[in-house]
């Protein structure tokens, strides 16, 4: 996930960064968006934190995954900025923490433990 293997061009990045962008913008877009992470990506994203962690209730893999999502799409945009080291800085915390992520207690709102 972030290594540059996971997109197959850096043009294929920024094309995916201008189409969140366009999102934001476009109804039309936004949805489609929203049903492909709600409806293929996230799920196959909690399927293999299931896999690695059977003894995790659900709700820790949901937010597990929510969290790895978003740090992924944050570890690119550092990349497309040409902050590549603070980038594999970010990975590598993030690749040593994250089996951690479906066992640990998950924050949902501000000020609020679960």
């Amino acid at each position: 996930m972030f290594t540059l293997a996971a997109y197959h061009s850096r043009e294929d990045l920024v094309l995916w960064s201008e189409l969140v962008a366009l999102s934001a913008r476009d109804p039309k877009v936004r949805q489609r968006l929203h049903a492909l992470w709600t409806q293929r990506w996230l799920p196959d994203l909690e399927h293999q934190l299931a896999a690695q962690s059977p003894a995790a209730g659900q709700d820790a893999i949901g937010a597990a995954a929510c969290a790895l999502a978003c740090l992924f799409e944050a570890h690119w945009t550092f990349h497309l900025q040409d902050r590549t080291a603070l980038a594999f800085v970010f990975s590598s915390y993030l690749l040593a923490i994250a089996p951690s992520f479906p066992q640990r207690k998950v924050c949902t709102k501000p000020g609020t433990i679960h």
